[in-house]
């Protein structure tokens, strides 16, 4: 049996038989009908869009998504956005790393110039009052508050602690010095002698343990060096203008001499005389040679 359509029925064909292809083929055609209504189209931000019917037959138009603008971050899930914040982060956390271990390197090597510095006073303050042969490391250490260790570590031994100490002392020594009044010969006697009262006595024991301590003769000469300058540059300007150069030479080898810490020592501990009383005879040794 065929059926034809007919007043939207299906009614038996004349051959009494059903064409089930011909209904198939009906139903096709209408979905299809249904379909050609509307045009999907996807724009470029996955949207899609319906435009109207169109007269002739319309087919189903798929476009894939343009990538255009999209960064290829997104395929693993990770924004531009991220990607900069994270590195930014990171860029941070490195800087303040890097200011920490500044920040702690700096206080470790002040920590250790300290460290130094109490061993250095410490040796000093021994070496005031003992021969430098009767001084022992572990007094020092103790005194200190290092172990023997970080002494001989720092310094090498007794030796190198000893010139570590004329050393720093000989720098304070011109600094001092230097800056003294020099106006007139009787200011620049009372500085010398204010100057000798702190460093006198460590001057003369420097000079006479130089021989057994290696390294120390050369600071000792540098010292005996810059007290001829020193001399030189107080007094030249108070000599007598008229005297000949080997007139001057002499007289400035005997300001030297009476300028000399040994003469301080001799006034004060051999001749037993006060500052203010060593000072008075040190200008009256002068007078005959300054104006």
């Amino acid at each position: 049996m065929v059926l034809r359509r007919f007043s939207g029925s299906l009614l038996p064909s004349p051959g009494g038989s059903i064409n089930m292809n011909d209904r198939s083929g009906r139903a096709r055609r209408r979905r299809g009908s249904i379909r050609s209504q509307v045009e999907l189209s996807t724009n470029i931000d996955d949207q899609s869009t319906v435009s109207a019917p169109s007269s002739g037959p319309v087919r189903r138009t798929e476009r894939r998504p343009s990538r255009v603008g999209i960064s290829r971050r997104r395929e693993f899930g990770v924004s531009e956005i991220d990607m900069k914040v994270d590195v930014s982060l990171n860029h941070m956390k490195s800087r303040e790393s890097a200011g920490s271990r500044e920040y702690r390197m700096s206080a470790r090597a002040d920590s250790a110039e300290l460290t130094g510095e109490r061993i250095v006073d410490a040796m000093l303050a021994r070496l005031r009052g003992t021969p430098y042969e009767r001084i022992r490391l572990d007094d020092v250490a103790a005194d200190a508050g290092v172990t023997v260790q970080t002494v001989i570590r720092r310094f090498g031994g007794k030796a190198g602690l000893m010139t570590s100490v004329v050393e720093r002392e000989f720098g304070r020594i011109v600094a001092a010095r230097d800056a003294g009044d020099q106006r007139s010969v009787a200011s620049t006697v009372s500085a010398l002698v204010e100057h000798y009262e702190v460093y006198g006595s460590l001057i003369l024991k420097t000079y006479s343990e130089a021989p057994q301590i290696p390294g120390l003769a050369e600071l000792v000469a540098r010292g005996r060096a810059y007290h001829v300058d020193w001399c030189r540059r107080a007094f030249e300007d108070h000599l007598d203008p008229e005297a000949d150069e080997e007139t001057r030479r002499v007289r400035l080898a005997q300001v030297v001499a009476i300028c000399d810490a040994t003469t301080w020592r001799i006034l004060r501990f051999d001749g037993a005389l006060t500052p203010d009383e060593t000072e008075r005879a040190l200008r009256e040794l002068l007078a005959p040679l300054v104006g």
